[in-house]
């Protein structure tokens, strides 16, 4: 996982959220990069933050993207906020590629949304970071990144978000099973800083599609 898309409106909200409302205005990117701003639900009531990915509470240096899931509860960083500070990333897709011949795919649920468990914490201008927890990717995936995001369903998203005591959260964790994707190649301006276009989630049609398990 090298960057994500959250393409996400209030109708896909209200499709798994019902009952509540976004209390937040809504960012929608095609392209998220490190220390980029993206949606962060830390309620299940729909209480919403924008918060930068990877942003650093200790250093504006230091980047933190991703976290092992069997690790969050045990680093001394993330030990505290691991009780009271979860969150969830909203995203529809994540982006991976090779190092040597940088050829990205976009990596997707064939139905729904993807709700990534998340950390946020404050950092020194005010504003907030999170970081997303993630497991080893999957060996069809490795050729592409070294982690792939923990994807929670929307049962497991609300829970994530109660005060549930840490062993119940991370058992949630631990039961939490990789979920099948589908995949494409898509453009390589998803190389290119800040480039954030449609473009990015349409099939490149010279290239056949991925199959991951």
């Amino acid at each position: 996982m090298k960057r994500f898309s959250s393409i996400i409106d209030k109708n896909d909200l209200e499709r798994y959220f019902s009952d509540t409302r976004p209390k937040s205005p809504l960012t929608q990117s095609y392209n998220i990069d490190l220390l980029d701003s993206s949606n962060m639900l830390i309620a299940s009531d729909g209480f919403m933050l924008e918060a930068k990915w990877g942003a650093s509470p200790a250093s504006d240096d230091l980047t933190m993207p991703f976290i092992d899931f069997r690790q969050v509860h045990v680093k001394p960083t993330f030990r505290m906020s691991f009780r009271t500070q979860r969150s969830i990333v909203i995203a529809d897709s994540f982006y991976a590629w090779k190092s040597s011949d940088r050829k990205p795919i976009r990596v997707y649920l064939e139905d729904g949304l993807m709700f990534f468990p998340a950390i946020y914490f404050k950092i020194a201008d005010g504003s907030f970071g999170f970081t997303i927890m993630t497991r080893s990717a999957r060996k069809s995936l490795r050729n592409f990144c070294d982690v792939e995001p923990v994807i929670f369903n929307h049962e497991a998203a609300i829970q994530w978000l109660d005060f549930l005591p840490v062993a119940q959260v991370i058992k949630l964790l631990q039961t939490t099973l990789p979920v099948p994707f589908k995949n494409h190649v898509v453009s390589q301006k998803i190389l290119v800083k800040g480039f954030n276009g449609k473009v990015l989630h349409e099939k490149q049609q010279e290239q056949q599609p991925l199959l991951f398990n």
